[in-house]
């Protein structure tokens, strides 16, 4: 199964009697099993709720195409001091939530930390119940401890809380121009969005966005079919290092070897998008898929793989490091998608959308791309099948 990438390319097919192919991936029927988030989401008016599998207060919210592939989850987060309730489907005032991974069930624990961004907000916990409180005005919550004395932190509490629980309109997948919005007693009723935005499910409404402009072709695009070459029509000179090709169009990497693109792009651009599906055979530790240096200087962009989750990290030109992370399928191929703008950096792993805010551009390290390799990382050990990186936003990702 590719990315979806829509290029048109002229593959040189060749075999060579001296080049020696790599052994070929387990077929897919025999990989683990894995069950997706939405597999027993409750449906409701045609999307479907699903509770977080470790936060209390968040919950996914599930889209469907048309077609079978055309799928996407959706995080949310409830409003202040609630909880998702799976069996209703909605969110509720906390302490009315029955919640195994609630952190107030373990007793000793007096408080614990709210992922709201908001430096006054927390969790306490009463009668080993999760209730949202705030700090006093100048005063900020020091994680597990309390609060404490900080002038700067005058956060309102509870802060705002727009696009925080359901959103009550949805994608129609193909056509980001329009989206469908829930009204009591119609049903969905289509809508277009104004000119010059898109609609988004992760904004929950239509957005501007310059990347969505023009046609959106690719910096690099490696389909390792039957070589390493580069196929954007940039003609990019790349390097294996000991990266041999499977018989089915794979790049297999021993846990030594690596891909080095020359004189790529720097990635110091205004929007940057990185697609690549892979299969990792290294068992624990943090793996290095891409990386913008191998040694110094250090890298401001990497996507990295542990053992149950993938990792994508930049580090902007005012020295500011951003991260986030999100859920794999361990043991089976994975689909990740990493896209920066100036100003949020996203994640999408396996069709399950993550987001946040990063201002500026990312710090170009005037160094190749490296695929697999980096210093102070376990090198990538396993299978690749394609490999695309954009400065824009292409339409096959469905934000």
């Amino acid at each position: 199964m590719k990315l979806g990438l829509a290029l048109t390319v002229c593959l040189f097919v060749f075999e060579s009697s001296s080049a020696e192919l790599a052994k070929s991936p387990p077929a897919e029927e025999n990989l683990p099993s894995y069950e997706d988030v939405c597999a027993n989401a409750k449906i409701v008016n045609g999307v479907g709720y699903q509770r977080h599998n470790s936060d209390c207060d968040k919950f996914f919210q599930c889209y469907q195409g048309e077609k079978m592939q055309d799928r996407m989850a959706v995080p949310r987060q409830c409003p202040f001091g609630q909880f998702w309730d799976q069996i209703v489907p909605t969110c509720r005032t906390a302490s009315e939530v029955k919640c195994d991974t609630d952190k107030c069930n373990h007793k000793q624990l007096l408080s614990h930390p709210m992922d709201s961004g908001n430096c006054r907000s927390y969790w306490k916990c009463n009668l080993q119940k999760s209730v949202g409180d705030c700090c006093p005005m100048g005063q900020r919550y020091k994680k597990y401890q309390g609060c404490e004395k900080d002038a700067k932190c005058t956060d309102p509490c509870p802060g705002d809380s727009f696009h925080q629980g359901p959103c009550d309109s949805r994608p129609i997948f193909g056509d980001r121009s329009v989206f469908q919005q829930f009204v009591e007693g119609v049903n969905w009723h289509n809508m277009t969005c104004p000119g010059n935005t898109q609609y988004s499910a992760l904004a929950c409404g239509c957005v501007y966005h310059k990347g969505y402009e023009g046609v959106c072709k690719p910096e690099l695009y490696l389909p390792f079919s039957k070589n390493f070459i580069d196929y954007s029509g940039n003609k990019r000179e790349v390097i294996s290092h000991g990266v041999k090709l499977t018989r089915e169009g794979y790049a297999y990497f021993d846990g030594d070897s690596y891909l080095e693109i020359k004189k790529f792009m720097n990635f110091e651009q205004s929007e940057i998008t990185v697609a690549v599906r892979f299969l990792k055979e290294n068992k624990g530790g943090l793996t290095v898929v891409m990386s913008n240096s191998i040694s110094e200087p250090k890298p401001t962009f990497l996507i990295l793989n542990s053992a149950k989750n993938v990792h994508a990290m930049i580090k902007n030109t005012g020295n500011e490091i951003f991260t986030l992370h999100g859920v794999t399928r361990e043991g089976n191929w994975n689909t990740v998608k990493v896209m920066h703008d100036e100003n949020k950096l996203d994640l999408i792993v396996n069709d399950i959308y993550t987001e946040r805010w990063a201002i500026g551009k990312i710090m170009d390290t005037q160094s190749n791309l490296y695929i697999g390799k980096s210093d102070k990382f376990q090198s990538f050990k396993g299978y690749i099948d394609e490999i695309a990186v954009f400065a824009c936003r292409p339409k096959f990702i469905q934000t």
